[in-house]
């Protein structure tokens, strides 16, 4: 009997140090939930590194997927240790599972998947691993937060950050440079993104003090503080002064000022003035005359599709991928098939924007009707959710709640109005959770209950001892992702350095000329991260110039095999890119381009070139420069066959079809932009070269109208009246020429050979002096003086090709 007594005190004991051990560990899971949170908040808005492409976006998503991973390792740790899973009740769950789904499979099913999933470029925010990391934090903050102190102290910390990101911008704006990296001596630079996203996220922040700094139940300390936060947000917005933003705050402005008179209790009517005032001030920024009442910053300027524009190209791209879209981050890719042609007459004609006019209207091309219509539902679900609450519902927690929801209610009319990157997202996903939680604390207005709890918030909950099946899963669940954390960490690691890799090798390349190490330094980058596409184009780019390199030394079979070596490799890692992200243009004219360089060295080659140029054409239909491109392909590789079209009668009539073929494809690129003088000198050269003298002058006296001050149109204009004996136009042009550059020595030698056929010999003499300073040590210029000044023709065979002028 004692015997099974004192193992019955053994059995107590082990339970009683088990059940110590486990609420140890539930301890420090809340503390590094807790903390963690505390910590991204504060980070998040000012975090960047400058050893990489992507200054901002790249690393805030490394941050954000770090934190995200060891938030979510510690909540299940905890849910372990803790034998019980909680989740709050609500249909938001279900909304955002269901866009999460959908967002996967736009994803998997997008032809760019790396740029889908991982992220590139400046679409980073739209990927689907940065989703999924916004919408752990979400969870993990919904689910973990218990009490209004730590939503206080999160939003310490928030208007902390963000004090700091304001007073750096501000200084940046200014002129002020602290930083001493190149990319940070540019006023524009910020730790946000662009300006206007800066300002978007100062003016959340400003909804979110000012609605605090007029609560009534506040200690001293923290109304001053709120107060002094919104007065310095309020002159920062004054200051950029994004028409927008005045919308959004319009909108929350007057929600705050009758909210605030209906409840008069919770909110003090002095102290309404604050939103009163930023009322008025969106009232008269928003005045047909535009007011600018601070005016000390450089404000860059920044542009975007039309909403017209924008809602074009999604009706398009709706009718060819409905459901799913084309997928995240790859609305550059619509952008570009279905632009109007209109813009060719602007400025803009060749930028290629990665989205709309806003994130709305940018959600149907990428996410298709499933993604947009789901997230549109929650959105404005939500908003009027939180609008009915807060009209028909009380409690301590109602001006917190107003503050919270209003500030995402403001971030998610922006979104409406303006786009999104990474940190716009994470102040949207992170106010909707703190949102939603003090929201569930009020309680009806004249029921049992003045206030409720937030762990009293209804919610799901499971509870298991340790031998129980669901243990076992959670455990298991807990080792996957455990493992899944390793593995992304690692993978990320591995990219993100490669990212570090490959900005050195540019580095090297462009900065200190070492293109032998700079390449290997891209190749390493490559070796760690082979689907970014663009490290493929740099790496094919840096094979395409050591090509040249070696073709400049003796020549030698080594020489030739490096050279053979170095064309089969860049073409390779050209055909790569177009395989991994075929809806990039951009790989696909880097493709055209290498086997353009290799043209006459490769057998084939202009056919490839041809073919690639035509793949970016049908990306890009309406862009004027691909077509240009493809007919000087066509015109180099007539050139190409100028020898051999002479005794071959296949090699000439190919030749004539090249010649005519860029002739009609060069009045493509001209019929796109009318004012392209790139183009209109390309068409008049072929036409030259086709025979066309008339169209010819017709197409390059275009090009001069556009461009007066070229000297390579006036020479080639001055070229083309000079093969058709117009002495007196060809005379005019090359005098033009020596006016725009006096050291022009071509330009002079052909304004000799005019004022020669015109009989003004002494004219003829003086520029060919002035072509033998130039050029000192060529006899064929002495020789023609001697001919001028003795009476005779300069020259016996007159050219007609500046090729074939004997000056280097």
């Amino acid at each position: 009997m004692s015997k099974f007594l004192g193992e019955r005190r053994l059995l107590v004991k082990k339970i009683s140090m088990s059940k110590e051990s486990d609420l140890k560990v539930v301890g420090f899971c809340n503390w590094v939930i807790k903390y963690g949170l505390y910590l991204l908040a504060f980070l998040t808005p000012l975090f960047f590194l400058p050893f990489n492409t992507n200054i901002l976006e790249l690393n805030k998503q490394l941050l954000l997927v770090v934190f995200a991973l060891i938030l979510l390792i510690a909540w299940i740790g905890k849910m372990i240790a803790e034998g019980s899973m909680e989740m709050k009740k609500s249909w938001l769950n279900i909304g955002l599972a269901l866009f999460s789904l959908s967002y996967l499979v736009s994803s998997i099913l997008s032809k760019n998947l790396y740029q889908s999933l991982v992220g590139s470029g400046g679409v980073i925010s739209e990927s689907f691993f940065s989703l999924c990391a916004l919408l752990i934090v979400f969870f993990v903050a919904v689910n973990n937060i218990k009490s209004r102190q730590e939503i206080f102290n999160a939003i310490f910390v928030l208007v902390c950050s963000g004090l700091l990101v304001g007073l750096f911008g501000a200084l940046q704006l200014a002129g002020k440079f602290l930083l001493p990296w190149d990319f940070a001596k540019n006023v524009s630079f910020n730790t946000i993104g662009s300006v206007n996203s800066l300002e978007i996220f100062l003016a959340s922040l400003l909804v979110l003090t000012m609605v605090l700094f007029v609560e009534n139940d506040v200690v001293r300390w923290r109304q001053f503080f709120y107060g002094i936060a919104a007065a310095f947000f309020l002159i920062m917005i004054l200051s950029i002064n994004f028409v927008n933003v005045w919308w959004a705050l319009l909108l929350v402005g007057v929600i705050i000022v009758s909210l605030g008179i209906i409840n008069r209790t919770q909110i003090s009517q002095y102290r309404l003035i604050l939103p009163m005032l930023v009322l008025a001030f969106a009232v008269l920024m928003l005045l047909p005359v535009r007011l600018n009442i601070f005016t000390w910053f450089t404000l860059p300027s920044e542009v975007s599709p039309s909403w017209s524009a924008s809602i074009n190209i999604d009706k398009q791209a709706l009718k060819e991928k409905p459901i799913f879209g084309t997928g995240p981050g790859s609305y550059s890719y619509a952008y570009g098939l279905y632009r109007d042609k209109i813009l060719n007459q602007t400025d803009f004609w060749n930028v290629r924007f990665n989205q709309g006019i806003s994130k709305v209207a940018s959600q149907p091309v990428m996410l298709g009707l499933a993604g947009w219509l789901i997230w549109l539902i929650l959105t404005v679900g939500f908003a009027a959710y939180g609008l009915f609450v807060l009209i028909r519902r009380r409690g301590q927690n109602w001006p917190l709640a107003l503050a919270l929801f209003l500030t995402w209610f403001f971030l998610a009319f922006s979104q409406f109005l303006y786009g999104a990157n990474l940190l716009l997202e994470f102040m949207f996903w992170l106010m909707l959770g703190l949102s939603f939680l003090s929201l569930k604390t009020l309680a009806v207005k004249g029921g049992e209950k003045s206030e409720v709890a937030i762990d009293d918030i209804p919610a799901m909950s499971v509870s298991f001892d340790r031998t129980s099946p669901f243990a076992s899963v959670l455990s298991f669940a807990f080792v996957i992702v455990l493992v899944v954390t390793i593995s992304a960490l690692y993978l990320g690691g591995s990219y993100y350095y490669a990212d570090i890799l490959y900005q050195k090798g540019v580095n090297m390349v462009n900065a200190k000329g070492d293109l032998e190490n700079g390449t290997i330094k891209i190749k390493d980058a490559v070796l760690l991260n082979p689907y970014n596409d663009l490290y493929l184009r740099t790496l094919s780019q840096a094979a395409l110039q050591r090509v040249t390199e070696e073709i400049a030394q003796p020549q030698s079979p080594q020489r030739d095999a490096n050279v053979q070596n170095l064309i089969a490799t860049a073409i390779n890692i050209g055909k790569r890119s177009t395989e991994l992200a075929p809806l990039n243009v951009d790989n696909w004219t880097q493709r055209a381009g290498i086997y353009r360089s290799v043209m006459g060295l490769v057998s084939g080659a202009e056919q490839w070139a041809f073919d690639s140029y035509n793949e970016a054409t049908k990306l890009e239909p309406q862009n004027p420069l691909y077509y240009l491109d493809l007919g000087r392909t066509y015109g180099l590789a007539a050139d190409l066959l100028a020898q051999a079209a002479q005794n071959d009668k296949e090699a000439a009539a190919k030749r004539d079809n090249y010649l005519t073929k860029a002739e009609e494809t060069l009045k493509t690129s001209v019929s796109l932009k009318p004012d392209y003088a790139q183009a209109l000198f390309e068409l008049a050269l072929i036409e030259d070269r086709s025979g066309k003298a008339d169209e010819a002058i017709a197409n390059m006296v275009q090009t001069r109208n556009l461009y007066p001050q070229d000297i390579g149109v006036a020479f080639q204009l001055g070229l083309l009246y000079y093969k058709k004996s117009d002495w007196d136009l060809a005379r005019a042009e090359f005098e033009r020429a020596t006016l725009i550059d006096q050291n022009y020595s071509n330009a002079r030698y052909f304004l000799g050979l005019v004022y020669d056929q015109l009989g003004n010999k002494t004219a003829a003499i003086d520029q060919f002096i002035a072509v033998e300073k130039l050029n000192p040590d060529n006899q064929e210029i002495k020789t023609i003086l001697v001919n001028l000044r003795a009476g005779k023709p300069a020259i016996s065979q007159v050219p007609t090709q500046p090729s074939q002028v004997p000056i280097e």
